[in-house]
């Protein structure tokens, strides 16, 4: 086949078009440039194992280079061995690489088995260890792969392609084949490491010893090993991908022993285990502590303690199950300690605090009515305590990125301010001096806390004119990142103000920010760029047209019609942003809130232009 008969140009990797693999293929076979064409191919076409649709077309040619002479043997066999599990085997060996992969991939690679079986005799020992690779990913041949692995193991003198036949005979093997992996003397870690492997893969049931030490081994770190083609010649990650694959095979019991072998980073992987496990991904919602089994609470008990982090992931299983997320809640679940104002009941009912305000905060039930002493200790331990956000907030909630062209989506943090104030609100006077204070606390801090601050203007806009003596925070806060996520509190704030001052605030907001690239070389700049983005202004021009709201406007219509053009060549290690979208969410709502008139009349001035003439049309509508 040849390799013009392929249309690339209609394929793609991981850069965009793939025409350029034709010449990747090509020096691959090419002794003065095999080094440069297998780094291009990993980057574009088997992208950080991730095999593009440019990859399958390219196997008939990997596997002719086979036969190529100079090519780096042991790496092509390396990539073909990858590339049959769809791009990296590492991310399966914690599932003994039983896996499925697209057959367009597998079944070239599986065509060619004997003549990896056949390279388990090569001269070179890395093209030994990365044929032992390849036999062993390609389990559906195990009955001519075994026992050729098992008669090359007898006779491998390399520590490193002794290892891979290891690592081979535990992918294919059966049980019996554990009394076979006789290390010999004074084995080195490499294959100390690949039989700790081969026999947590082929035992009925895991060996607490051989996971501890590989556990311990995933530690340790140390250089690649260049000959040991396994995980990249990393003999901590094969030992970790190994060992976190078998992990969810112990119970409880036998786990909690697993901690007692472990230490430091190794013993959160563990704890991560146990709580992972217990606490499964769609797992039923427990009713409270009383419910939780001897693992979860063991899981909790973990957690409490610090051994495994309450990361994203297992944060948002305990979310699901109806428990805390932060640690200082999962103690009191945990019965570990005391409970505080959040883990008290609500008076009249059973549930803790947290959960009556988790569940007004995503909107399942009405903003509980308190009293003003229980009020006040929910909001002080609220902003007291960072930690106990996550017991009551989702604060991961979706998000309008700068430069996005679509209407806004609720922030957590400005929600759970909106649930702050809702708690307080009723309570008049005493809710002001709360809020005063939390105010003048803020405007001491050089960089407020976001929902404090937020939670300070709810309240004291319900309550009355927002005195002047607030407005460098409101200003701060209609700047800071979280603003343009969240109009739904700041657009009602600033509507509380006269006119005047609203507009002075509003208008010192830009309606187009910058961000830029400089490139200096020999003393002389050798790339510039600036790209506008949509800045935190356009979501709070003032509701009703107003004459610095309409020269903001025209400001931001003018900078979008003068922006300089996208550069088509940008030189190499430059970075050039493109310009955002013109914010045409947020133009029609000015019309619908200003009027067409008073658009058409911020935009009166402005010279023709496509953008101009295509705002003009959308406001005559």
């Amino acid at each position: 086949m040849d390799l013009d008969s392929v249309d690339w140009a209609s394929l793609e990797h991981a850069y965009g078009k793939a025409d350029d693999v034709p010449d990747m293929l090509r020096g691959m076979v090419d002794p003065a440039r095999t080094a440069a064409a297998f780094e291009a191919f990993d980057a574009a076409v088997n992208h950080q194992g991730w095999a593009t649709p440019a990859a399958a077309p390219s196997l008939p040619f990997l596997i002719a280079a086979l036969d190529a002479p100079g090519v780096p043997l042991a790496r092509l066999v390396a990539l073909l061995a990858d590339l049959s599990l769809s791009g990296n085997h590492e991310s399966w060996l914690g599932e003994r690489l039983r896996v499925g992969a697209p057959s367009e991939l597998r079944d070239p690679v599986l065509a060619a088995h004997a003549r990896f079986v056949a390279l388990l005799g090569h001269p070179e020992a890395d093209v030994r260890a990365a044929a032992a690779l390849a036999v062993g990913v390609l389990h559906e041949r195990a009955v001519d792969g075994l026992p050729a692995v098992r008669a090359a193991l007898a006779g491998e003198s390399s520590a490193e392609a002794r290892a891979s036949l290891l690592l081979a005979l535990g992918a294919l093997g059966e049980p019996g084949d554990v009394t076979a992996l006789d290390l010999g003397k004074r084995p080195g870690r490499p294959v100390k490491v690949a039989a700790a492997c081969a026999r947590i893969w082929l035992a009925p049931e895991v060996d607490q010893a051989d996971l501890a030490y590989l556990l311990n081994e995933s530690d340790k770190g140390g250089k690649r090993l260049k000959g040991l083609w396994w995980a990249g010649g990393d003999v901590s990650a094969l030992a970790d991908a190994v060992a976190m694959g078998a992990l969810p095979r112990l119970d409880g019991e036998r786990l909690k022993a697993l901690l007692g072998e472990v230490a430091g980073p190794v013993e959160a992987k563990v704890a991560g285990a146990v709580a992972a496990r217990v606490f499964p991904e769609g797992g039923a919602f427990l009713a409270g502590p009383d419910a939780l089994s001897d693992d979860q609470r063991l899981a909790l008990e973990l957690a409490a303690a610090g051994k495994v982090k309450l990361h994203l992931i297992l944060g948002d299983r305990l979310h699901a199950a109806g428990a805390p997320r932060s640690e200082a809640g999962v103690e009191v679940w945990a019965g570990l300690s005391a409970p505080g104002p959040l883990d008290a009941p609500v008076p009249g009912g059973s549930e803790p605090l947290w959960r009556v305000l988790r569940a007004a905060f995503l909107g399942r039930t009405e903003v509980p009515v308190l009293p003003l002493e229980v009020a006040l200790g929910a909001v002080g331990a609220l902003l007291g305590d960072r930690s106990r956000f996550a017991d009551v907030a989702f604060l991961q909630s979706p998000t309008v990125k700068v430069g996005e062209d679509r209407p806004h989506q609720p922030n957590g943090r400005a929600r759970l301010a909106w649930l702050l104030a809702e708690l307080v609100a009723p309570f008049g006077e005493a809710a002001r001096a709360v809020a005063e204070a939390h105010a003048a606390e803020q405007l001491g801090d050089e960089y407020p806390d976001y929902p404090e601050a937020l939670f300070a203007l709810v309240v004291l806009s319900r309550l009355g004119e927002l005195d002047e003596r607030w407005d460098p925070l409101l200003g701060r806060c209609m700047r800071a990142p979280p603003a343009y996520r969240a109009p739904e509190l700041l657009v009602p704030i600033l509507a509380a103000l006269p006119t005047e001052r609203r507009e002075a605030l509003v208008c010192s907001v830009a309606l187009v920010d910058f961000s830029g690239s400089r490139t200096e070389s020999g003393g002389r700049v050798v790339f510039e760029w600036r790209s506008a983005w949509v800045g935190e202004g356009w979501w709070f021009l003032p509701a009703s047209p107003t004459p610095g709201g309409a020269r903001a406007l025209a400001d931001a219509v003018r900078t979008w019609t003068t922006l300089p053009p996208v550069p088509t060549e940008i030189p190499k290690g430059c970075f050039a942003a493109p310009h955002a979208p013109f914010p045409m969410v947020r133009f029609r709502e000015l019309v619908d809130a200003w009027g067409p008139e008073s658009v058409r009349a911020a935009l009166a001035e402005l010279p023709p232009s496509p953008l101009v003439d295509e705002l003009r049309t959308m406001s005559a509508g």
